[in-house]
């Protein structure tokens, strides 16, 4: 599955679903079905049309041969390579449900009590999904809890999330697990919170400050030729900072793996472009440790046209868009000044951040010019801050151009962590940078990212006098 082409589908039921609300339609449920539901599950890969489809609507449940009471009729069920049960029940409901209220998770889970086939259920509003599978060891039972919730929205800038909605859901990947493997999509679920959580120990156990246990201390120093008769509290602890300091070493040989890596490919890239005007690959060309050099790099690119942007292959994301929004919003509520006078257009311009993207992060300053075809004498000589992180809020990081760390640390909440110098996880080369999880984090970072515009607009100020 193409996830670039499927974020786009995404990004178009987005765009329908604020349409529905605009035209008043968030009560109707066949509105949600016939323009979100089944466009999304003919993006799943699914035959909708023609007959026979394989999702069938308003299908019957077992429940209709073993009640006498009103029958039971499930919104969708999806049948997969002439199967003569189901693997998939869809319950539909219209927008503005509250899918996370026990009445429609009560009736998802009374479709399952009739049909041990069945594997996944879907609980959606067309705007909001819940994925639900049975109980262990009990196929006809769902488990009330979600295995994954999200908001189309959500697609469109989590990695994780969307990687696992196709993964259990594409029907290519519940073929290839119900009909060729045997195994169910609960047994899928069980095998990722197992590769999950050993991955949060193996996390843990290299990054942790804390003390590490005795026996990975015995363990690794035995692989490493070194044993003692008997491995007595006080020799373990005579081995816990020279394990600790291996495992900061590795982590630090990876580190720079990627980073030559990285820089290798880079150059490559800007071999095959010497011939373009500015790419925006040479932007981040410069280090942070030549402060120099990346000004005057960093000022090339503001000053050349935009039309070379994207020539490299570098995607700007609706993620990172949001960011220069909210950004943009910051400063509009911030009491910095509001326009500029910009001496190249001999006029007053509006305070607004422009951005050069990047393949690892989108550089943010202040834009100072109408035109962009226009050269400037009077730049600002440097970047305010760079986000790292195109799709997945969840993995951003957020870079500052401050020279003061000691005022850039008070004006960041005790919360965060301040990283320095360059890193593989962060994305972002910048002398300081903080991991970010979310659009809150962003708020909670509005001082120290006002103040680093704040050092930009007073670049731009230094070279452009405004009049009284």
């Amino acid at each position: 599955m193409d996830q670039a082409q499927f974020r786009k589908q995404i990004k178009e039921l987005s765009e329908t679903c604020e349409e529905i609300k605009k035209h008043g339609g968030t009560g109707n449920e066949e509105f949600a079905k016939q323009y979100l539901i089944l466009p999304m599950l003919k993006n799943l890969g699914y035959k909708t049309d023609g007959f026979p489809p394989e999702v069938r609507p308003e299908q019957a449940t077992n429940a209709d041969y073993k009640s006498s009471g009103p029958k039971c009729r499930v919104d969708y069920a999806v049948y997969l390579q002439n199967a003569q049960k189901p693997c998939i029940y869809i319950e539909a409901k219209s927008l503005d449900t509250n899918l996370d209220s026990q009445s429609p998770i009560q009736e998802l889970a009374s479709y399952f009590l009739y049909c041990d086939e069945v594997q996944l259920g879907i609980l959606t509003n067309g705007r909001d999904y819940r994925l639900f599978i049975a109980q262990e060891g009990k196929t006809s039972r769902m488990n009330m809890t979600p295995i994954l919730t999200f908001s189309i929205d959500e697609l469109l800038m989590n990695d994780d999330k969307l990687t696992s909605f196709l993964r259990y859901a594409h029907k290519d990947n519940v073929i290839a697990r119900i009909g060729n493997s045997g195994k169910s999509i609960a047994d899928l679920y069980k095998e990722d919170q197992q590769r999950s959580n050993l991955f949060d120990v193996a996390l843990n156990l290299l990054l942790s400050d804390d003390e590490l246990d005795g026996e990975f201390v015995k363990y690794l120093s035995m692989r490493a030729g070194i044993s003692f008769g008997k491995w007595t509290d006080a020799r373990i602890c005579e081995f816990r900072p020279k394990v600790k300091d291996a495992i900061n070493r590795v982590v630090k040989k990876i580190e720079t793996d990627y980073l030559t890596r990285f820089e290798r490919s880079r150059a490559d890239i800007n071999d095959d472009k010497q011939s373009d005007s500015v790419n925006v690959g040479e932007v981040a060309t410069s280090d942070s440790s030549n402060e120099q050099s990346d000004e005057s790099s960093v000022s090339q690119a503001i000053e050349e046209d935009d039309e070379n942007t994207g020539s490299s292959g570098v995607i700007t994301t609706e993620l990172e868009l949001q960011i220069v929004d909210k950004v943009q919003a910051m400063i509009d509520a911030s009491d910095l000044p509001k326009k500029l006078w910009s001496n190249d257009l001999n006029d007053w311009m509006p305070t607004q951040v422009k951005y050069k993207d990047t393949t690892f992060y989108m550089g943010m300053f202040i834009h100072y010019l109408s035109n962009d075809d226009l050269k400037s004498k009077h730049a600002p000589r440097s970047w305010a801050i760079r986000y790292g992180g195109q799709y997945d809020i969840e993995k951003g990081c957020i870079g500052f151009n401050c020279d003061n760390e000691q005022t850039l640390r008070s004006l960041i909440p005790s919360e965060f962590e301040i990283l320095s110098g360059k890193g593989a996880s962060s994305q972002v080369t910048s002398p300081q940078r903080v991991l970010i999880r979310s659009f809150e984090d962003l708020e909670k970072l509005k001082p120290a990212i006002l103040y680093c515009f704040k050092n930009n607009i007073d670049a731009f100020i230094e070279n452009n006098p405004q009049p009284n």
